[in-house]
């Protein structure tokens, strides 16, 4: 369904490509005596955009019902429904919302390391090796905090004592 506005530009556009009064609005379907219309309602609802247009500027973040509250209260009562209209119609529209940044400081920096083996990490789950034997080991975490190795891996990886190497005689 086309407006009676657009249709009117329709055969505006018509006469401009030569096209006569009679046949555009025959063509397009339009009495004649419905081209020279003006509406009263633009007239009525140019100050209330306007100030409609200021406050959504004051406010970006209130959209047509709470401007339409404003409104009211400076003496332009009107319904919902006309509150939307007149939104849509001069464009206007709540910007969407970005996520916040979260602050970095609120969360615990990692410490340094103190000491030898303080820092550590195991970047594995499973393992497939030559034989096609397939191993699987538990999660581990770094700086020493959380779940460890188990305690089988552990005292597989634990380095041996030598004799040579003891430095007793």
């Amino acid at each position: 369904m086309v407006s009676a506005h657009c249709r009117r530009r329709e055969v505006e556009y018509a006469r401009k490509r030569g096209l006569s009064c009679r046949r555009a609005c025959a063509l397009v379907q339009v009495a004649r005596s419905s081209l020279r219309y003006e509406s009263r309602l633009a007239k009525k609802d140019a100050p209330v955009r306007a100030r409609m247009c200021e406050l959504a500027a004051q406010y970006p973040r209130y959209g047509y019902r709470r401007i339409r509250i404003f409104l009211g209260r400076d003496g332009h009562k009107m319904g919902p429904d006309r509150a939307h209209r007149l939104w849509r119609q001069a464009g206007l529209q709540v910007p969407r919302r970005r996520p916040r940044r979260r602050v970095a400081a609120s969360r615990p920096r990692p410490l340094p390391p103190t000491g030898p083996n303080h820092v550590w990490a195991y970047d594995f789950v499973f393992d497939t090796s030559a034989t096609a034997s397939r191993s699987s080991a538990s999660r581990s975490s770094t700086t020493g905090r959380g779940r460890r190795w188990p305690s089988t891996l552990r005292a597989a990886f634990a380095p041996k004592e030598s004799s040579r190497c003891s430095g007793g005689s």
